[in-house]
């Protein structure tokens, strides 16, 4: 296992939601909110991390351009909702230590403007050489970085994990991030 104060001169790759910030309850509540403003009528309930997949999927019987208000409205009123996000310290606290020798990227999905109001809000915007949003964020860490094997991808969703590693990049190097787990991450190859 990689001692994590012990590295020099990786390429770090942090995801944003449920890594290093648990944002689900905020991500929720505001799409809740933008459902029952357009759709006032209708009880959704979802057992996980709504996204706009599952609103065009779940709420498909209803108009195209109610669905799009829907997503519209949620990343608007998102900041309403900002103060149930948390930091995941443990991660954090590696980051921390990680950083002095290394280079931090953060790497996400999800809407750049969001993720900047949430680093903003959590004083971590200055953590990160840069901040790539984008569904070949892995592909571009890869065509960034002089070896491919001083790359760790810290992530809590196992399928982008795997596109990190058909990127290229060693399954050793890959961290799962659990909420429920007591250390914060986990090596998912071994």
């Amino acid at each position: 296992m990689i001692i994590f104060d012990n590295i020099s001169n990786y390429q770090i790759c942090v995801d944003l939601d449920n890594t290093l910030i648990f944002t689900d309850d905020a991500n929720n509540q505001a799409y809740l909110y933008a459902i029952n403003e357009f759709l006032p009528n209708i009880q959704f309930d979802y057992d996980g991390r709504i996204t706009e997949s599952i609103i065009l999927n779940n709420l498909n019987q209803f108009p195209k351009y109610i669905l799009s208000s829907i997503i519209e409205l949620k990343q608007k009123c998102f900041s309403n909702f900002i103060n149930l996000t948390y930091i995941n310290y443990h991660l954090l606290e590696k980051l921390n230590v990680m950083k002095t020798s290394s280079v931090l990227y953060l790497t996400s999905c999800g809407k750049k403007s969001r993720v900047e109001r949430v680093l903003i809000h959590h004083g971590l915007h200055d953590l990160f050489s840069d901040i790539i949003c984008n569904e070949k964020k892995f592909e571009i860490i890869v065509n960034k970085t002089q070896d491919i094997n001083k790359i760790l991808v810290f992530d809590d969703d196992k399928i982008q994990l795997d596109m990190a590693h058909v990127a290229g990049i060693k399954k050793e190097n890959l961290f799962l991030v659990r909420k429920e787990n007591i250390y914060g991450f986990e090596k998912i190859y071994d």
